[in-house]
């Protein structure tokens, strides 16, 4: 057994919620669900797409299906998708329209960094840095990103929102 290996299997003993902030790229959405589906993660898609969303038929990551029979759109309610993995679905969150959240996170960003509520809502509409509230806040416990956004951006909303370790610092 390889290292991937050992290490999947160690990870299936306790699942973490990751947030994968880029889930609009397919081939995020295509790793969140076969992470899933193989019981490794708890993965948390944040989206934009207006569309309600669904597995793809061969658990292959995500197709957009039509909205809802009562004509809603997703409202950036996190809502587990059907699926086969595990873990009961991946949760899908639209940080553009989850109204509760973005209050939230914003509230907390402006308060520990003395700013003002309208930067940290500014701040806070990016799915980037949504993502490092969750893991600040503990909504999750880690997040991957950076196959659309450059690694210093990754990086800078990490940093402002989660901060450094105890002892850590950057020159």
């Amino acid at each position: 057994m390889g290292l991937i290996e050992r290490l999947a299997e160690q990870a299936k003993k306790n699942p973490k919620r990751i947030v994968f902030p880029e889930g609009d790229n397919p081939e995020i959405a295509a790793a969140a669900s076969a992470l899933e589906k193989d019981g490794v993660v708890k993965p948390i898609v944040l989206r934009t797409s207006p569309l309600t969303l669904a597995l793809s038929p061969k658990g292959e990551g995500f197709e957009k299906s039509s909205p809802s029979p009562k004509g809603e759109e997703n409202k950036g309610v996190a809502s587990p998708l059907a699926g086969e993995g595990k873990g009961g679905g991946v949760e899908v969150i639209n940080p553009g329209k989850d109204a509760e959240r973005l209050v939230r996170f914003s509230e907390i960003y402006a308060q520990k960094h003395q700013t003002s509520l309208k930067i940290a809502e500014r701040l806070c509409r990016r799915s980037i840095f949504f993502g490092a509230m969750m893991v600040a806040t503990g909504e999750a416990d880690g997040m991957v990103a950076g196959i659309d956004a450059a690694t210093a951006i990754v990086l800078q909303c990490a940093g402002l929102a989660i901060g450094l370790a105890p002892g850590i610092s950057i020159p």
